[in-house]
């Protein structure tokens, strides 16, 4: 990784966000980059210099704001991915197209529930700006879009999600998520609300920005396709505080499950009959610093060649339930991807010899199952050809790169097929439609995939440049070190317990969960509609002392808390991680001290997965990988178990303190050791005599026993663990 960065030139969108400025401050950190350019959006009357200057100054980039050499690294550009072109100056697009080597984009409208046309033309229209830009961009060595997990969230209820591209469709009809767009984008906003209202129940979306950043990431594997970029997708699961350097326990929003913790400590849940989702269900959250090292990974991974490798080991970037590599298949315009397919190429075939065929280059798709569509196809293409090759201008050349002079005519009708034309430097894909009362069709080009040997990734025919692959990451922890919900709230619980908040807008205190609990949306609903009327109480008293700014904090905090405790976002998804893992077994050496892809105990070996994914990788793009992976546990040295706290325990600690500290300005002091704290509490009680320490025993058994979580250092969590890394730093 940071050989590959050495002297890059990187352009980061989102950059003042949580994901890009965590991402910032390792690349100034951890490489030795050239220059990183920051397109950020002027706020208010402050210019984007004072905004740039504003966050090198705060606590997250503690270790880079003392170096003058590395600040001077950060140069600020003027845009805004919701104006045409970015926003950019004629001067700034200049610089970036003729500078730029790699860029992050990490800018996005994370609302969950925001009108569909915000969403999209936030997320989708932004997105595309910033792809026109990596197309013309110069000397472009990677673009890296930051995605999330959950753009796959209409995928049934336990479900195992992978890494890759997941259509959209009408019945077996691929949906042309462009078109899509631009219609919701042309309406009235009502009448898009609406619109997308019934697609989200159709297609089983929980809100709009689950879908608007599915439809945003089809677009980049779209666009990737077409002009051949070099392109990965990060998908993060539910992002969380950091868990290592620079600032254990730092959070840079409000968000997912950081917000969460935050409802929890002051009160707003308060009883199991508030919680919406299962307690058996994943809990998938990920540390913000892995999400950033994956960022990272994924761009350094894309120039050096080594996501090719990563996509034929793991099938990252191929079309979820087909052998096609979604490079070929997301040619525009949106190409079909069906249970039909192979019905649907042999019909093209055959349909071809009615018409005009264009010259078609192919690129071989990555596994061996494709060859059934070949064979499908193989007959009726050869028939086909021969009406091609009478053409003066045109010929129809075939998978293994010759023609066919026999002809056939139409078998049929064939409906919206879309092919996918490889020709550098001209137009890259063409619509072929048929009709069986029409004689006046439009040309028809057959795109024929051919047989090929099991992960096999070839050049294309008549020696074009072979596809690019597209690399798709989660950034997640569900299929590492799993967590349920139930985990992640007595973990929290605990910790609330060894630290009782000094303000909370309930009296009442949760209960533990455990595996019977079973949730229900008329009790969520009933206590939502009483937190409200607490809210708005507590909102208005402190308005009317002046406290404004903490009014609209709580009512912003209810607002999310509703949005986020939902049982339509309860979906118990798994995300595979192979391309991760990948990504962590083909660290160099000297890298993977510096950073945290995996999320796994920290049992001093390394596991099953990273064994597997060194031997998928192969040649010198696996050379020292058992070093690295070492040296990855060796760098998660910071979160080994100490006094039996296992990772997710004393990370979900860590997390509670930072936001702790964020709610109540106060640093909950560092605990002890279950051992330690019994001793405590033995040594006071054996100062006051046998009776006190049997009642003070007793006591400690009280979830609300101030003075005696005092005296045993504040530990006392029912005897278990309570400790956190976090510490403060201005």
């Amino acid at each position: 990784m940071k050989a590959e960065l050495e002297g890059a030139t990187i352009l980061i969108t989102g950059a003042t966000g949580y994901i890009g400025s965590v991402v910032l401050e390792q690349l100034l950190r951890t490489t030795n980059c050239a220059a990183v350019y920051l397109l950020l959006r002027p706020k208010g009357k402050a210019p984007v210099q004072a905004r740039a200057e504003a966050l090198l100054k705060g606590a997250l980039f503690h270790k880079v704001r003392s170096s003058e050499k590395l600040v001077q690294k950060v140069h600020v550009v003027a845009g805004d991915i919701s104006l045409p072109g970015l926003g950019l100056s004629d001067a700034d697009r200049a610089t970036l197209l003729h500078s730029v080597d790699y860029i992050i984009h990490c800018a996005a409208d994370i609302r969950l529930e925001a009108d569909m046309q915000e969403t999209l033309s936030a997320n989708f229209e932004g997105t595309r700006k910033v792809l026109e830009l990596a197309a013309a961009a110069g000397h472009l060595k990677a673009l890296v879009h930051v995605s999330s997990a959950f753009v796959n969230m209409n995928q049934p209820r336990s479900s195992i999600v992978d890494e890759q591209v997941y259509p959209l469709k009408y019945g077996h009809q691929a949906v042309d998520v462009e078109e899509l767009a631009q219609e919701l984008l042309a309406l009235p906003k009502p009448d898009a609300n609406s619109r997308a209202a019934t697609l989200l129940q159709r297609w089983h979306f929980p809100n709009t920005y689950t879908l608007g950043k599915h439809m945003s990431e089809q677009l980049v594997a779209r666009y990737q396709a077409e002009q051949q970029l070099p392109v990965a997708i990060v998908r993060p699961s539910l992002v969380s505080a950091i868990a290592g350097e620079p600032y254990p326990g730092y959070a840079g929003n409000w968000a997912g499950p950081i917000g969460g913790a935050a409802a929890m400590a002051i009160g707003m849940f308060d009883c199991l009959e508030s919680v919406a989702s299962q307690p058996n269900g994943v809990w998938d959250i990920v540390p913000c610093d892995l999400v950033a090292s994956a960022i990272i990974a994924a761009a350094a991974a894309t120039s050096a060649g080594v996501a090719a490798s990563i996509s034929k080991a793991t099938g990252s970037g191929s079309i979820a339930g087909t052998a096609v590599d979604a490079a070929v298949v997301l040619g525009r315009p949106h190409a079909f991807v069906s249970e039909g397919l192979t019905a649907a190429v042999a019909a093209a075939a055959a349909g071809a010899a009615a018409g005009v065929c264009g010259r078609v280059h192919v690129w071989k798709p990555t596994c061996s199952a494709a060859a059934k569509l070949h064979h499908a196809a193989a007959g009726a293409a050869d028939k086909a050809a021969a009406a091609c090759a009478r053409s003066d201008d045109t010929a129809m050349h075939s998978c293994g790169g010759s023609s066919s002079n026999s002809s056939s005519s139409s078998s049929g009708p064939l409906t919206d097929l879309t092919v996918r034309i490889v020709a550098h430097g001209s137009d890259s894909s063409h619509r072929a439609s048929s009709s069986a009362s029409s004689s006046t069709s439009s040309p028809r080009l057959l795109h024929c995939l051919p047989a090929c040997s099991e992960g096999a990734q070839s050049d294309s025919v008549g020696g074009e440049h072979a596809a690019l692959p597209l690399l798709i990451v989660h950034a997640a922890t569900s299929s590492s070190y799993p967590l349920v919900l139930s985990e992640g709230w007595n973990t929290n619980l605990d910790f609330l317990q060894a630290h009782p908040p000094p303000f909370r807008i309930s009296f009442k205190h949760p209960g533990r969960m455990d595996a019977t609990f079973e949730p229900s949306d008329a009790a969520v609903l009933a206590h939502r509609r009483s937190m409200g009327r607490r809210v708005r109480t507590v909102a208005a008293l402190l308005r009317l002392v002046g406290r404004t700014r903490e009014a609209r904090k709580l009512q912003v905090g209810y607002e999310t808390f509703c949005v986020v405790n939902n049982s339509k976002t309860d979906k118990d998804l798994t995300f595979s991680t192979r391309a991760l893992v990948a990504l962590e077994a083909a660290l160099a050496p000297g890298d993977a001290s510096d950073y945290l892809l995996v999320w796994r105990p920290a049992t001093g070996r390394t596991g099953s997965s990273s064994s597997e994914a060194k031997q998928q990788l192969q040649g010198g793009e696996a050379a020292g990988a058992a070093a690295a992976v070492a040296a990855a546990v060796r760098g998660a040295a910071h979160l080994a178990p100490v006094g039996g706290d296992l990772v997710w325990r004393r990370y979900l600690h860590t997390q509670m303190a930072g936001v702790y500290r964020m709610l109540f300005g106060a640093v909950p002091e560092q605990a002890s050791t279950a051992a330690a704290a019994a001793a405590a509490a033995a040594a006071a009680g054996g100062e006051a005599g046998g009776k006190k320490a049997n009642s003070c025993k007793q006591c400690c058994s009280s979830r609300r026993c101030k003075k005696c979580c005092s005296k045993r250092g504040k530990a006392s969590a029912g005897g278990r663990t309570v400790q956190h890394d976090f510490r403060f730093i201005k």
